[in-house]
């Protein structure tokens, strides 16, 4: 399996661009694939200068006494791995950019080309969406005007089954509020058969999880981050949706 999607990002100081991609693939390692993700940026860059890339930990490194040890790498293209037990999954991105001497640094996307092993994906800011978060297959891109911002995610929803067109655009489903401090409510409950949430780690919650008359799903137990609800309709389907939980 190999899928993947590329951001680009550009800065009103300079023409300059950089195409970041982020993806997984079989073939790749818990390190640098120097054959699959190309270019490995150095760790000091020119002052005023503007340039993004992709922050990943290297896991593959290890001592002389046969124990790991983790180093960061700074990479235009990271290719995670694919786990081998689980068809549905999800991976983070760490996008890393300096601003050089500009204001205003572009995000940009194609979400007509976002592949159909992802489920969906999402940008979002180093607080879960407190300040920003996009739906990539809604928009194709954002501007971030702030100098104090200097990171922020792309999490991505992968699945081994790809999608085809009529599972994209079909029985939309839409979490509000989102962020939530307590309850979470959907559009539309029809033809739903189960529903389980997640944390980010995959860790299954869904026994704990309750429904009032109204529909609502409390989510309150759960402590404030990132989670994702695993939805079942009747004919099987299943899809993905993430949401932040907020004190």
């Amino acid at each position: 399996m190999s899928s993947n999607l590329k951001v680009t990002l550009s800065n009103n100081s300079t023409s300059k661009k950089f195409i970041l991609t982020a993806g997984v693939d079989s073939l790749a390692t818990d390190g640098w694939d120097k054959d699959l993700e190309g270019i490995s940026y150095p760790t000091v860059f020119p002052p005023n200068t503007f340039m993004a890339y992709l922050e990943t930990i290297d896991s593959s490194q290890v001592n002389e006494d046969g124990s790991k040890y983790y180093d960061y790498l700074w990479l235009d293209k990271d290719l995670k791995v694919v786990p081998a037990d689980i068809d549905k999954f999800h991976k983070r991105y760490k996008v890393v950019f300096n601003w050089g001497l500009g204001t205003v640094v572009s995000v940009t996307w194609n979400n007509n080309q976002i592949d159909k092993h992802i489920d969906s994906a999402f940008v979002v800011d180093a607080f879960d969406g407190l300040v920003f978060k996009h739906n990539m297959r809604d928009t194709n891109s954002f501007d971030i005007k702030n100098d104090g911002i200097r990171f922020f995610y792309i999490d991505v929803y992968f699945s081994k089954i790809p999608l085809s067109v009529s599972d994209v655009n079909s029985n939309q489903i839409e979490l509000y509020p989102n962020p939530t401090s307590g309850f979470i409510n959907l559009n539309n409950y029809d033809e739903i058969k189960s529903i389980k949430l997640f944390d980010i780690n995959g860790v299954d919650l869904s026994e704990n999880i309750k429904m009032n008359i109204n529909n609502m799903i409390d989510v309150s137990f759960i402590q404030s981050g990132l989670y994702f609800l695993e939805i079942t309709f009747l004919n099987d389907r299943k899809i993905y949706k993430n949401f932040t939980k907020c004190n």
